[in-house]
């Protein structure tokens, strides 16, 4: 049995009572040829203190991705339970603060620690999920359509879904429109434009998950590539790392960013720097998406947000005869294409037009959609 801190899996190592004292000794092991011994920690049923350490060969991607994680500003609760069963300190983690993230030996980075403290935010049995929307037609926005959906996609294994007012005091049930499948699960989508006119302009879809440890299977995500364009090094160990910091400067020359449906190279460079692949579920496999050869190359990602139910970056593109142009993209948990937007309103060159248009997705809205905690209590309508 092991745990999950979010995607993270760690093996429990000792658990005691929580009404006594918690003592986890955690390994972040699996994800990449490195190891981690987490020494326990003092504390209540509400309250955790990790002190972790990594080792081996990929110590510090490892160190860096928890740092990150628990530094996030958009992935502000994290779920903790065991991959089977349950536990006394089950639950939604929230950080208090990381104190410590360091070498062991100066000299290298094969051996780091990372101590941090977390505090419990409640359970399942005191809070629901809750996406709060703001569909929004930006201007100039899409140029490749003018759909006017705004969906919002919920798991499709997610129970009780209801979409809420601003204030959480009126509700209705929530219409699934469609239904997509990703690697790790199905996703069903809901349209936001359909409850705004009853609910108002700032519509909350509330949900229960099915289990702590399947949440964030189906969210979108951010790794760095660390210079190798395939997951996997020569031994098999998977050698990128997830990204959750907008200002992380990639080790190597780019950042792939997925929803398990497509996933996007973004790489800085003059080969090859703009490439999709979509997952084939009856393969089994991701299969690259056909663009054409254009003038166009991406030569600048500034990510501007690594949120659980939606990524953004800002993309610069420089054709052969030195034209600069900036498009913002967007991708969405459950979206089988991302949203290119346009920042300003310089019309988009019609060779950059024609290189993004076979991944473009073709809605006219943006539902700022972002993924949060709803105490039940707040639910005035009672589900």
């Amino acid at each position: 049995m092991y745990y999950k801190l979010y995607r993270t899996p760690i093996p429990e190592r000792a658990l005691q009572d929580g009404r006594e004292t918690v003592q986890a000794q955690l390994a972040q092991l699996g994800l990449l040829d490195g190891s981690s011994e987490v020494e326990t920690v003092s504390g209540e049923p509400a309250d955790l203190t990790l002190s972790v350490q990594y080792e081996g060969r990929y110590a510090n991607r490892l160190a860096l991705e928890l740092v990150e994680l628990l530094e996030s500003q958009e992935i502000a609760v994290m779920p903790l339970a065991p991959n089977e069963g349950q536990s006394e300190i089950d639950g939604y983690y929230v950080t208090e603060s990381v104190r410590n993230f360091s070498r062991q030996h100066p000299s290298s980075d094969r051996l780091l620690n990372v101590e941090a403290t977390l505090s419990k935010k409640g359970t399942k049995a005191s809070h629901k999920h809750a996406i709060r929307c703001r569909p929004t037609q930006p201007n100039p926005g899409n140029v490749f359509g003018n759909e006017t959906t705004a969906l919002v996609g919920a798991p499709s294994e997610s129970s009780r879904v209801k979409w809420y007012d601003r204030s959480f005091t009126n509700s209705i049930t929530g219409d699934v429109v469609d239904t997509v499948s990703t690697r790790f699960g199905d996703v069903n989508l809901y349209d936001a434009r359909d409850v705004t006119g009853e609910l108002g302009d700032e519509p909350a879809l509330v949900y229960k998950p099915a289990s702590y440890n399947s949440e964030g299977s189906t969210d979108v995500g951010v790794w760095d590539l660390h210079g190798s364009e395939n997951p996997l090094d020569a031994d098999g160990v998977v050698q990128w790392s997830r990204v959750f910091d907008p200002g992380h400067e990639t080790r190597g020359n780019g950042f792939v960013v997925s929803n398990k449906i497509i996933r996007l190279f973004l790489q800085d460079g003059p080969a090859e720097n703009l490439r999709a692949e979509e997952w084939d579920d009856a393969a089994d496999e991701w299969s690259a998406v056909d663009l054409p050869e254009s003038d166009w190359t991406l030569i600048e990602t500034d990510l501007t947000r690594i949120g659980a139910v939606a990524v953004e970056a800002q993309l610069v593109f420089v054709d052969e005869a030195g034209g600069e142009f900036t498009v913002d993209v967007r991708l969405e948990r459950g979206y089988e294409r991302p949203q290119f937007l346009l920042p300003t309103t310089e019309p988009m060159p019609a060779g950059l037009e024609a290189l993004l248009e076979p991944i473009a997705n073709e809605s006219a809205y943006v539902t700022k959609a972002t993924l949060g905690l709803v105490a039940r209590t707040e639910l005035r309508t009672r589900s």
